[in-house]
Parts: C-alpha cells; structure tokens; sequence
C-alpha cells in the first residue's frame, strides 16, 4: 500500500533489485553507493547498454567495496557512470543522496542514447 510499491515491484520483476540475502527487504532503508552500483549494473542490461569494466586500483578505498560488488563498482567506473569524490574515493559504504542517484541513472541513460540532455542557447 506504500507510494513506491509499483515502482519496487517493476523493479524486482526486471532483476534490478533483489533485497537482502535473510529474504528480507528494507523499502525505507537508505541504500549504500555500492548497492547503488550493483542496481544501476542490473538496469544497463534493461537499458541495453553494455559498459565496461575498469580498474578500481585508482581509489584509495577499494579494499572496502564489498567482495559481492566488486564486479559491479569497477563496470560502474569503467563505463564512466561513478565518479569518484575529490579526494579519490568512491566511498562504497556511504549511503547514494538521491542527487547522486540521478546524477548516475542520467549518465546511463545517455550512454545508453535512451535521453539526449542539450543545453539550450
């Protein structure tokens, strides 16, 4: 009955979200980067955009992105879709602001040619 049940259902029926390996699914919890990443991952293939891995070696904090999500930071930084923050994280144990969720679902759209974002004059 919650405002988000259509979209958390959709988005479970395309394989983006799964919830926590108890069987449990915290719909008010906010999510870390690194589970933002392992979603955003699951959405490019339903986008039909395909990416590639890059090298985490760059960032200072890499050793504490998740073993389940390393795949998933390393093709978010590869295909340009993470960033790191000015002082060379990714800082995968953060919870994503919603800004940053945008920021991130509009660059694989983009790169996905799904949305074309042009200045105007």
């Amino acid at each position: 009955s919650h405002w988000f049940c259509g979209a958390v259902g959709k988005a479970y029926e395309y394989g983006i979200i799964y919830g926590y390996r108890d069987g449990t699914f915290a719909p008010n919890k906010n999510i870390t980067r690194e589970e933002a990443m392992a979603m955003i991952h699951r959405a490019a293939g339903t986008a039909e955009f395909t990416g590639t891995a890059g090298s985490l070696s760059a960032f200072g904090d890499t050793g504490s992105v998740g073993g389940w999500a390393l795949n998933d930071a390393a093709w978010n930084v590869g295909s340009g879709l993470i960033v790191g923050d000015s002082q060379g994280n990714l800082r995968p144990k953060d919870e994503i602001t919603r800004g940053e969720c945008a920021a991130v679902v509009l660059r694989l759209l983009q790169k996905a040619k799904l949305v074309d974002v042009r200045a105007k004059a």
